[in-house]
């Protein structure tokens, strides 16, 4: 807030950084600003400010507690701020967001007895023209013993080690991790190559399984057309059977015919009864001829109907 016994100055009003942080609540923020490393902490129930500063490399410390408020004057003006205000202030700073405010911090240390200066700068719109109000913040040294000075500097040389080992290997691991998410994403389309060749594959047994059947069906009609092809060469078997038979007779026959011939044909030329009976055996001959020329044509059909039988329903490889 601002104090002032010139109120005719038109100073305009600071607007001072509010945080959203628990009112009830205690919290400690880190500044580094070469060679000092700076934790400010806050008490918002005891209303105190704690400021301690280490040197980076000496492991020197300084330190200072504000409980009453800080006040800057310039010409009749008086700028005040609480120790809450002033920690909101520092973590602006921190978070680069300050309108009107400035820090100037230490660049180096004297001696280690010697107290640190941090100054704060407000600027102030006077009118049409600015004034700055610095106010200092003292840190008084803090006495630290050479035991606890040299484990602050193992301990700040492992983390530098630590910070320097990460930076070194932090292109590799983030090059190691590029890796590992170009194997996951080609792991990930294996997997769904593999999918689809899994639906692919069970597409092809089921065509197997239809082919497979159809064979099988297939293979019942070529068995029931190969029985019937059996039963028809029985048939023409017993046919060829029947005609070589009637041949035999037949061929008994005009053996007979000749000898009857021979045997009658002197004594028949005046005789009617022998030529009724040479006729009779004529037209028997007839007969039996047609009935073997009937049976060589069953027999020329059959032949023809099995070689139809055999080129329709026999398997095709």
């Amino acid at each position: 807030m601002i104090t002032s016994t010139a109120t005719t100055l038109g100073v305009s009003d600071i607007v001072i950084p509010k945080v959203n942080i628990q009112p009830n609540a205690n919290y400690i923020i880190k500044l580094n600003v070469e060679p000092f490393e700076y934790d400010i902490n806050v008490d918002r129930v005891a209303k105190q400010l704690y400021i301690l500063a280490t040197h980076n490399t000496e492991f020197l410390t300084w330190k200072q507690i504000i409980s009453n408020d800080i006040t800057g004057k310039c010409d009749n003006m008086t700028v005040t701020y609480t120790p809450e205000e002033l920690f909101d202030i520092f973590t602006c700073y921190k978070d680069k967001t300050l309108i009107n405010f400035d820090f100037s911090f230490p660049k180096s240390h004297k001696e280690p007895d010697v107290p640190l200066l941090i100054e704060l700068i407000t600027t102030l719109s006077v009118g049409k023209k600015q004034r700055v109000v610095n106010m200092p913040i003292t840190l008084e040294p803090e006495k630290i013993s050479n035991d606890k000075r040299y484990d602050l500097k193992l301990k700040y040389m492992k983390e530098s080690i630590n910070k320097d080992f990460e930076q070194k290997t932090g292109s590799d691991i983030t090059k190691l991790e590029q890796k590992i998410e170009k194997l996951r994403k080609q792991k990930n389309k294996l997997l769904d190559s593999c999918t689809k060749l899994s639906a692919d594959n069970d597409k092809f047994l089921d065509r197997i399984n239809i082919v497979e059947k159809n064979y099988i069906e297939l293979v019942k009609g070529t068995t029931q057309t190969n029985n019937k092809i059996t039963e028809l060469d029985k048939t023409l078997n017993a046919s060829l059977i029947s005609t070589n038979t009637l041949q035999i007779s037949l061929a008994e026959l005009v053996q007979f015919k000749e000898h009857c011939i021979k045997t009658f044909l002197p004594i028949s030329t005046h005789n009617s009864a022998h030529s009724t009976s040479n006729t009779k055996i004529t037209a028997l001959e007839s007969n039996f001829v047609g009935i073997n020329l009937r049976l060589i044509e069953n027999e020329t059909n059959l032949v023809q109907f099995k070689d139809h039988c055999t080129k329709s329903y026999a398997p095709k490889v």
